[in-house]
């Protein structure tokens, strides 16, 4: 009766918890604080790792000790992690990393030669002054 070691709790419930708290902090600091230009980049820098890191992880340890919180958290890192995908991704598209969009209309669009009127002769010419 007294020899019954006490319950522990499982670091993996604790562990997963702290990266979900820390990928919800990330985005709503992300949101929130517009002006404040080295906030945004360090919620850029520790929000998407740990939100990839509690759903990949919270996947594997839900499969293999099968505790119905380690789902709930994953899920609950879900709405963060999309957040900063789609805030990733803008940020690759504004600095050119990649394309987006319909690639054949802009190959249409460009394969068709532009006619371009002609300017009309200027009857007064300009002086240049310096």
């Amino acid at each position: 009766m007294g020899d019954e070691p006490a319950k522990k709790n499982d670091w993996a419930i604790s562990f997963l918890g702290r990266l979900c708290l820390i990928g919800w902090v990330c985005a709503i600091l992300y949101e929130a604080f517009d002006f404040l230009k080295p906030v945004r980049q360090l919620c850029l820098l520790f929000g998407p790792w740990a939100c990839a890191i509690t759903i990949v992880n919270g996947l594997f340890l839900f499969v293999s000790r099968r505790k119905v919180l380690i789902l709930v958290l994953v899920l609950l890192a879900i709405p963060p992690g999309c957040l900063f995908g789609i805030v990733l991704k803008n940020i690759a598209i504004e600095k050119k990393w990649i394309e987006f969009g319909d690639s054949k209309a802009d190959s249409k669009v460009d394969s068709q030669p532009a006619t371009v009127a002609e300017p009309a002769e200027e009857t007064v010419p300009r002086k240049f002054t310096r």
